[in-house]
């Protein structure tokens, strides 16, 4: 797992950034980069990232090689549950009137399945590092403060 955090002097500009979304337009937004955090595997490689808005609040977005969507949000407490809600989501279903092989669809089913339950294992990481951020008795050096 890799984790960055650009808080603490490294990267304080706000940057126009956009999210994709899934059944959505992708968000557009001005933000500040707070975390990455990487599960670092080629074969089920996921990204979650959090960002600080311009305007008050957060945006959270989840990026994989299947997928990827993220959702605005007013604080880090809601980010954690919109992130709880993603990993609670089903592994998209086969259909069955695909033309693809028997085998092709096991394949990527089990593929499906490696990758939730490396963004499962994820977010509990980046959840407990948001968790610390977020404490205002923590002395967590990047800890948000406005």
């Amino acid at each position: 797992m890799t984790q960055t955090n650009d808080i603490g002097g490294r990267d304080v500009t706000w940057r126009a950034t956009i999210v994709k979304r899934r059944s959505a337009p992708p968000l557009r937004f001005q933000g500040r980069h707070l975390a990455r955090h990487t599960s670092g595997r080629s074969d089920t490689d996921v990204t979650i990232d959090l960002w600080r808005r311009k305007t008050p609040g957060y945006v959270v977005a989840i990026t994989s090689a299947r997928t990827a969507n993220g959702a605005s949000v007013a604080t880090l407490d809601q980010a954690m549950s919109w992130l709880e809600m993603e990993c609670a989501a089903p592994v998209t279903a086969i259909d069955p009137a695909d033309e693809t092989s028997l085998a092709d669809m096991i394949d990527e089913a089990g593929r499906g399945l490696a990758t939730q339950r490396a963004l499962r294992w994820l977010a509990g990481e980046a959840m407990d590092h948001w968790d610390r951020m977020n404490d205002p008795l923590s002395d967590y050096p990047e800890r948000e403060t406005t």
